[in-house]
């Protein structure tokens, strides 16, 4: 295994030849790039909510909002929006409209009506003491033979449920991916990738906290530099890399003890044993997801 450390140093080195975008930012900082409770918070009765519904409905196809779209259009998902549009209601519409087509496309799998073909160990695996769900994936559970349609079902699942454990007040969660085993041609799947940046982006956006990729060995820069056009600078501040044993010490700050041994004890099984650790329960081991 490459040096992890020196592959951080690479990436951190990346990011600072943008000064703009790394400006007064350290990429090592444990904390959340926007604190939940700096958020501007909407009232229900806010005129803007349902200003920002109303436009987006008049951007759908034949201008229609179906039941299940509207199921969407809580005070929390329609503000998440709009603080992303600094409030404009007109700008926001048009970032909620495309959510509300892209969950209409995926209608069936996010509905439960229709279960994925599984292409992996992608799931939801702790909640934090705070309520913050924790995804996480390893890249020994990837195989070049996947069906690229039926890996971003898998992902789509995922972060439904995800964005269902959140719980006690917590609007984000986090994503870890675990490399050990990752191989070049198997692991990357650029399908999977845009798919899953495209929905971190728009339906769920604002809902990550942060990403950390765990034992990322040189030859991830590939997948690195391949991603990053693709990322909004505020997405990609929200990444961190980090060793195994220094990702785990993370969760136990950041999520307490019980989710970190969690995580801890299926890292460990992907580096110990024949078959690695495998799911429980897929999309969501959280039994209240």
């Amino acid at each position: 295994m490459e040096s992890t450390d020196a592959w951080n140093s690479d990436v951190t080195h990346c990011l600072n030849e943008d000064e703009a975008y790394c400006a007064g930012k350290n990429f090592s900082d444990t904390r959340p790039s926007r604190l939940e409770a700096e958020k501007e918070v909407f009232a229900e009765d806010d005129p803007r909510l349902l200003q920002t519904v109303e436009l987006a409905r008049q951007l759908l196809p034949r201008q229609d909002i179906t039941q299940w779209q509207l199921v969407w259009c809580t005070t929390a998902n329609v503000a998440r929006y709009l603080r992303g549009r600094d409030g404009d209601p007109y700008q926001a519409s048009k970032i909620l409209a495309q959510s509300l087509q892209w969950r209409q496309d995926f209608e069936e799998v996010l509905s439960g009506q229709r279960e994925p073909r599984w292409q992996g160990d992608l799931r939801v695996v702790a909640r934090g003491a705070g309520g913050h769900p924790i995804i996480y994936g390893c890249c020994r559970h990837m195989t070049a033979k996947k069906n690229s349609s039926d890996a971003v079902d898998h992902l789509v699942a995922v972060l439904e449920a995800w964005h269902r454990s959140l719980r006690q007040g917590a609007t984000q969660g986090d994503i870890l991916l675990d490399c050990r085993g990752f191989s070049l041609w198997e692991s990357f799947q650029p399908a999977l990738m845009i798919a899953l940046l495209r929905a971190i982006q728009q339906p769920f956006r604002d809902c990550l906290r942060s990403a950390i990729i765990v034992d990322a060995p040189r030859s991830f820069e590939v997948v690195w530099r391949s991603a990053t056009p693709l990322m909004k600078p505020a997405t990609r501040l929200k990444i961190q890399f980090r060793s195994c044993e220094a990702a785990v010490e993370l969760l136990h700050a950041v999520h307490g003890a019980q989710a970190a041994r969690k995580v801890e004890g299926i890292m460990r099984l992907n580096r110990t044993a024949a078959e690695g650790c495998k799911p429980v329960k897929l999309p969501s081991e959280i039994d209240d997801a």
